[in-house]
């Protein structure tokens, strides 16, 4: 499982740090989390959200090698070998939308898991997903491939530069699609909804 988010450094700067890290799941829950169990993958500090495509070119490289050929561990001179997957991947809302190059979790076609487009509520200024009228209709791995490659297409004929096309609450195709199955392997944090 791996997670990543932001902290700001210092409370007086708008300096931010993402870390990006991954837990075992096969330690047991009452040790899994305790500091000496948790992988850092990344860290990123900045004034701005990084570049997810950029963040973690590296990091992706190194999980797809682990996933494809596993990993061999040798310990009182016998070796292990490891099948490395990846379970899911967990974050809170905002972290999620950046990630996934999705949109935020306030705008239309913001659920992960249907294709309803919500509706905005005038008295509140939000937009709202009820349930009665929801779509029923499950977004898919291939959707979230798919799409961002027709915004791709659609604006390139256009010659407006720096816009960016967003098609059913997806922005781009994020790096996390070649590692993970979009939308079952993104979880929900259920401490921020």
């Amino acid at each position: 499982m791996f997670y990543a988010d932001d902290s700001p450094i210092v409370r007086s700067t708008k300096q931010s740090l993402w870390p990006i890290y991954a837990c075992i799941l096969q330690i047991p829950p009452s040790h899994r989390y305790y500091q000496r169990n948790l992988l850092t993958l990344g860290l990123s500090s900045s004034r701005i959200k990084p570049d997810v495509d950029v963040f973690l070119r590296g990091i992706l490289a190194h999980l797809e090698t682990l996933i494809h050929y596993g990993t061999t561990i040798s310990l009182s001179e016998q070796e292990y070998h490891f099948v490395v997957r990846i379970q899911g991947f967990l974050v809170d809302l905002p972290a999620k939308s950046l990630f996934s190059k999705t949109i935020n979790f306030n705008g239309r076609f913001a659920c992960t898991w249907c294709r309803s487009p919500g509706e905005y509520n005038t008295v509140y200024r939000v937009m709202l997903y009820p349930y009665e009228k929801n779509d029923d209709q499950l977004r898919t791995h291939d959707e979230f491939v798919q799409v961002p490659q027709t915004a791709a297409a659609a604006a390139a004929g256009t010659e407006v530069i720096g816009r960016e096309t967003i098609i059913d609450g997806v922005r781009g195709i994020s790096p996390l699609l070649s590692i993970i199955q979009y939308p079952l392997s993104v979880l929900y944090d259920y401490m921020h909804l």
